[in-house]
């Protein structure tokens, strides 16, 4: 069997995408997106680079990925992965927490980014696997709920602050929210510059160290992320591109493939609502 990769939605939980990969070996670059990842490789072995460290992720085991945060992965077997994602949109989480711990904790933080816990790792692969297929909608919002639950249980005992740590010193920090801001537009490592107070070469180097990514490269990855919600909005390419500041739909195909592993046209096609049973 050759390397496949899926992407649905399901019906009701419109904060939610699902990919599916089999014997993927492809590797996928630093990039970064709006949503929390979860990742469980059920066969073969990959490894994450996340925070500035690589984490090896054998099979049977769950990574999770925070909102914003630059990341790649890399197949370690020769069979390469098979695996489930789910990437969710912050608020969701937000509300599961705040019902999990009756109070509104803010986003839950994750310290360590590779979970082993046999219950985190079936309850997840349980709602996914309901989420593809035929099931009624109070089943899957119950193994959804039950799945998060689990999970932020784990999560409960390493929250720092309702807000995600962002690396960094504070001038490039204040480069990145200028990008975050105007992401769309061009912008040029001179105006970068004066928004950090560092001399191009210092914030062309300082940025790469806090966050993987040279300014450039993770303006390209804020695009990437934001014609990826387009898309699901029903935006054609044509549209997701020029919307995101990409030059054209080549420029937004080229980019978009290189991270998500399909092209922008299937990713929109394949990112339907199933049917309610």
């Amino acid at each position: 069997m050759g390397e496949a990769i899926s992407v649905w939605r399901a019906p009701g939980w419109d904060g939610l995408e699902f990919h599916r990969g089999t014997t993927v070996t492809r590797d996928v670059p630093r990039h970064c997106h709006e949503d929390y990842q979860l990742c469980l490789v059920e066969r073969g072995a990959g490894e994450l680079f996340y925070r500035g460290a690589f984490h090896a992720n054998p099979s049977w085991s769950l990574f999770v990925v925070h909102p914003g945060e630059v990341h790649s992965n890399r197949a370690t077997a020769a069979e390469g992965c098979t695996y489930r994602v789910m990437n969710a949109d912050p608020e969701q989480f937000r509300q599961t927490f705040r019902d999990v711990s009756a109070r509104d904790r803010g986003l839950p933080f994750f310290r360590e980014p590779v979970l082993l816990e046999a219950d985190v790792l079936e309850s997840f692969r349980r709602f996914h696997i309901l989420s593809a297929g035929v099931a009624t909608q109070l089943e899957r919002d119950s193994a959804l709920v039950e799945a998060l639950a689990v999970l932020l249980r784990h999560a409960e005992r390493s929250i720092s602050s309702s807000r995600m740590p962002r690396p960094g010193p504070s001038s490039v920090r204040r480069a990145r929210e200028y990008l975050e801001a105007h992401f769309t537009e061009s912008v040029s490592l001179a105006l970068l510059s004066r928004v950090a107070g560092l001399s191009s070469f210092h914030l062309n180097r300082e940025f790469r160290l806090a966050y993987g990514l040279p300014p450039h490269a993770f303006q390209t990855q804020l695009r990437v992320a934001r014609a990826r919600k387009l898309l699901r909005d029903g935006f054609s390419p044509a549209s997701a591109a020029i919307e995101t500041g990409f030059t054209d739909q080549s420029h937004l195909h080229r980019h978009f493939k290189r991270v998500v592993g399909i092209t922008p046209a299937n990713f929109r096609k394949n990112v339907q609502d199933r049917p309610i049973a």
